[in-house]
Formats: C-alpha cells, sequence, structure tokens
C-alpha cells in the first residue's frame, strides 16, 4: 500500500441487498486517499477497523458505513475528511482530522471523547451526532470557518473547544453548543 500517493476504494460485497460487516485490518501501512462507496443498496456493507486508521490523503464516505468505534480505534485524517452520503460511525473511537471536515450529507456520529480538527467545518446537509463528545478546534493558523446549514434540530456541538496557538476560526452561520 503506498501512503504517499493513489487511492483505494472499498466498495464492499455485492450480496444482493444483504449488509455485510467487512474488516479492514491496517496493521502496518496507511492510506493515501480512501474512498468508502459501497453500492450495494438497500443494505449497504459496514467497514469495520479493527486498527488504528490513517489516511494521509483524503477521507470520503461516499456510500456505506465506516465504523471505527468497535475496537476503540483512532482515525488520523491529513486531507479532507467528508462524509457525503455514507456514516462514519466513532462512537468509541477518536478522531483526529488535521485538515477540512465536510459533511455535505449522510451522518457523522462523533467520538464520545476527544474529535480534532485543525481546519475548516462544513455541514451542508447531513447529519452530525455530537455522542456527548468534545470537538476541539486544534489548527494553528488563522483564516478557517465554521459553517452550518441550522436549524434548532439540526448540527449541534456537545462540548466545543478552541485550542490551537495562533488557530482562528470564523463563525459563519449560527451554532448550538449543549454543554
Amino acid at each position: 500500500m503506498d501512503s504517499a500517493e493513489g487511492l483505494v476504494e472499498f466498495y464492499g460485497i455485492n450480496n444482493a441487498g444483504v449488509q455485510d460487516t467487512l474488516i479492514i485490518n491496517n496493521l502496518s501501512s496507511a492510506y493515501y486517499n480512501l474512498l468508502i462507496n459501497n453500492t450495494d443498496a438497500p443494505a449497504v456493507d459496514v467497514f469495520r477497523t479493527n486498527n488504528n486508521l490513517t489516511v494521509n490523503g483524503a477521507l470520503n464516505v461516499t456510500q456505506g458505513t465506516l465504523d471505527i468505534s468497535t475496537n476503540a480505534n483512532t482515525l488520523t485524517t491529513t486531507g479532507t475528511l467528508t462524509v457525503d452520503g455514507g456514516t462514519l460511525t466513532a462512537t468509541n473511537g477518536t478522531i483526529d482530522a488535521n485538515s477540512d471536515v465536510v459533511i455535505s450529507s449522510g451522518t457523522l456520529t462523533a467520538p464520545s471523547g476527544a474529535f480534532n480538527v485543525a481546519g475548516n467545518w462544513t455541514n451542508s446537509g447531513g447529519t452530525f451526532n455530537h455522542n456527548s463528545g468534545t470537538v476541539i478546534f486544534d489548527g494553528t493558523s488563522a483564516g478557517k470557518t465554521i459553517s452550518n446549514t441550522f436549524d434548532w434540530s439540526g448540527t449541534k456541538f456537545n462540548n466545543l473547544t478552541i485550542d490551537g496557538l495562533w488557530g482562528e476560526w470564523t463563525l459563519q452561520s449560527l451554532i448550538r453548543v449543549d454543554s
């Protein structure tokens, strides 16, 4: 596996509408760009990690479910983390997004602990479940934004921390913080 370039696409098992669970075994290498793109509707497959998952480029969850929570794994991304139709579940895991987070459709369920974001946060139509966790904006440069398509039933944070030395985020829309 080349962690410096290229794209790996997990598209699952086309098993006539039966939901399958597939294990991503990432013992000694990282991915560069990773695409979760299962088209086995209506029962899309679940891609479950059994180790920490590192993506040195972009992670895009288009269809299907990426679940890092079963073994309390850490997901680390260097490029943009995008959920645009699929589901990313990190209930018992940790996310360290060292760039932007984009939720345009689909569902992102945050860790119950820390969810670090170094770049922009954009939710333009997906579902963000805070899972009683803390989103920590930890970037160290100015010029970043937090933007939500917001209504009182939509995106809300449980705990929100700005913790990046010299980091600066501009709110481009209302946000709701529960704690």
